[in-house]
């Protein structure tokens, strides 16, 4: 089982404290999971399911789990769970980043499935969302166009096994009714996964 982890509140800090410990737990219970970090480099809630097309360039930088601290540099190679890739962008745009250039489906094209976001679920087509990687991506390096912050390295990220469930949180906050469901970052990347295919899940 290869799970995505994002969120909307950033890397662990004072505006994201519960990321971390859900990490460290999903892993204690779950041995067997590979789990990758692909989240926004700050706070970026109440942003919905937005995209930021005026962005010419997605910024990539590294959390170092052990130690804390913000790196500009790749993980070693084998070193890749201890870090969390930090995306200058949006949570939904972090989530198709992370699907269609970072951890894509070998065929390039997602399967699709059902996706819970809350406490609905809904389908949606695999591609359905094309437009709007050409909008978030071609503005930055994609993978064979890239999506980093770094114009002469293609090796930043891994191409490797995909994805099959992605989960987005835990929230710092409530996203229980019908003005923060469709307001919120958290749920907003959940729905981009779904859109791509993926089954994937919002935690408030």
């Amino acid at each position: 089982m290869h799970v995505l982890l994002t969120n909307d509140d950033g890397p662990p800090g004072p505006d994201s404290p519960f990321l971390l410990p859900f990490v460290n737990l999903l892993r204690q219970a779950n041995p067997t999971w590979r789990i990758s970090i692909v989240i926004p480099d700050c706070q970026k809630s109440w942003i919905g399911k937005g995209f930021d097309y005026r962005s010419k360039r997605i910024g990539t930088s590294y959390f170092h789990i052990p130690s804390r601290s913000i790196r500009s540099v790749p993980p070693p190679p084998g070193e890749e769970d201890n870090y969390m890739i930090l995306l200058d962008t949006t949570p939904a745009a972090c989530v198709n980043i992370a699907l269609n250039h970072i951890h894509p489906d070998p065929i390039g094209k997602p399967k699709p499935a059902a996706a819970t976001a809350g406490t609905s679920s809904s389908s949606a087509t695999a591609g359905s969302s094309g437009p709007a990687v050409a909008s978030a991506s071609s503005t930055g390096k994609q993978k064979s166009t890239g999506a980093t912050a770094d114009d002469d390295d293609d090796d930043d990220f891994e191409e490797d096994d995909p994805i099959d469930l992605v989960l987005s949180g835990p929230n710092f906050g409530r996203n229980s009714s019908a003005a923060s469901s469709t307001s919120s970052g958290t749920v907003g990347a959940a729905i981009e996964a779904a859109l791509l295919g993926k089954r994937a899940i919002a935690l408030r």
